[in-house]
């Protein structure tokens, strides 16, 4: 049996390229792979999701839940990471939710309202939340967030995977509350990236210039206002419905990672940076500042 081990700190934030690394090396020829987790101190709530949805889809493609075995028992989060969070669950869940108690969700085509309406749901109890210490002023913050999410399930359904997969476009959510006072979603699909998205669905010649740009650089002109699939028509907002959001709200982040592109907006500005390691699919996480008094 291959074992492949994980380093103490397993984060797609400030270890990026050692992550992405590790998380490509999944996908192994070896028919059992025994994740090591024995040294693992800690798993961010991004490498957290993109281990589970990576996991999950090789056990799926592989029709094979057994193809992992996972040695977590000498961990010294293994109580209140792949317990309490029911991270060992998710990881052994494939296509199955680890619950309606558990931090980590799979939707897919199929049940796409569902999950949607699920999510929209927490997000009330969170705006109701800030509404009885703030008053109104997250209304608008709200709602541009539920747009953003709405875009981004829509783009998964729709454009994440090949046209001609016959499969159900899965993908992976999370919300998270940090002890950094901040409330975090994420959501995963293991697609295509966003950059050969834009690439395999540009229009006519545009799609030869956009093969030789870096993800990041797609990336980065793909939230402009104006941007789409079909480059150069100038049509659609692109990502730019994802991201404002976060403008509305001083106090928030927003990250996006695909492929070798890691993009974050802070202050306002958006800056994409290409990586060394591909990250399979687009994962997006919005986080945002509860106020001190209901933390």
């Amino acid at each position: 049996m291959y074992v492949l081990k994980f380093p103490k700190r397993f984060c797609l934030y400030s270890n990026f390229d050692e992550t992405a690394h590790i998380l490509g090396l999944l996908d192994s020829p070896h028919q059992v792979l025994k994740l090591d987790f024995s040294e693992t101190e800690e798993i961010t709530a991004a490498a957290a999701l993109a281990l589970v949805a990576n996991v999950n889809h090789i056990q799926s493609k592989r029709k094979n839940k057994g193809c992992f075995v996972f040695d977590c028992k000498h961990s010294p989060v293994y109580k209140e990471l792949f317990l309490e969070s029911k991270l060992l669950i998710a990881l052994r869940a494939v296509n199955n939710s680890a619950g309606n108690n558990g931090v980590f969700h799979i939707g897919n085509r199929l049940n796409f309202a569902l999950h949607r309406k699920a999510i929209y749901s927490q997000l009330n109890f969170y705006e109701s939340q800030l509404k009885e210490k703030i008053g109104s002023h997250s209304e608008k913050f709200f709602s541009y967030l539920r747009t953003s999410i709405s875009e981004v399930l829509l783009n998964i359904r729709e454009h994440a995977y090949p046209d001609d997969a016959d499969g159900e476009n899965p993908w992976w959510y999370m919300f998270w509350n940090g002890d950094d006072g901040y409330i975090h979603f994420l959501v995963y699909d293991c697609g295509v990236g966003i950059s050969c998205s834009y690439v395999d669905h540009a229009t006519q010649d545009r799609g030869i210039f956009y093969r030789n740009l870096e993800d990041a650089h797609i990336l980065q002109e793909a939230w402009q206002h104006g941007m789409s699939r079909r480059i150069g028509d100038g049509r659609g907002n692109g990502l730019a419905n994802v991201v404002t959001g976060v403008k509305e709200w001083k106090d928030s982040q927003l990250l996006i990672l695909s492929r070798k592109a890691k993009g974050t907006l802070l202050d306002g500005k958006f800056t994409a940076q290409q990586s060394r390691f591909i990250i399979k699919g687009t994962l997006i996480e919005w986080a945002f500042r509860l106020p001190e008094s209901i933390k």
